[in-house]
């Protein structure tokens, strides 16, 4: 079943309307279906809904709930979870400096092939190497 929550999240976002699938977007009613199946432990719904979260898709921005559902994600090998995770504890968008766990994060990402991660990775050792 949360296979199914999460693909009628996706209807009620850009995704269905933009292939024109005849469905209206709803924002808020795509947060309560990605809530539901995140609640039931699907990493990728867990991962839609901190993303929701960070970009106030249908809900108040809230980088601690964002944190909360990206980390529960990434303790699954969601590898874009880990990235955004690892992005917020660089202290990007508000989020809290951890920048060993951060790299963790983002290593791990990376070695799924997740370029943003791979990229960002570079960026990182370049300015840590540089001090």
């Amino acid at each position: 079943m949360t296979q199914f929550q999460t693909l009628l999240a996706h209807a009620y976002t850009d995704d269905a309307h933009a292939i024109g699938a005849g469905v209206a977007r709803d924002e808020r009613a795509a947060v309560r279906w990605y809530q539901r199946a995140a609640e039931q432990g699907l990493a990728v719904a867990q991962y839609q809904l901190g993303y929701c979260y960070m970009t106030s898709t249908g809900v108040a921005f809230d980088v601690t709930q964002a944190i909360t559902w990206y980390a529960l994600a990434a303790e699954q090998g969601h590898a874009e979870a880990q990235h955004a995770l690892g992005e917020l504890y660089l202290g990007h968008y508000g989020g809290p400096r951890k920048p060993h766990e951060a790299r963790r994060l983002l290593e791990q990402s990376a070695e799924q092939g997740f370029v943003p991660a791979q990229r960002l990775l570079e960026r990182f050792f370049a300015q840590t190497q540089e001090r």
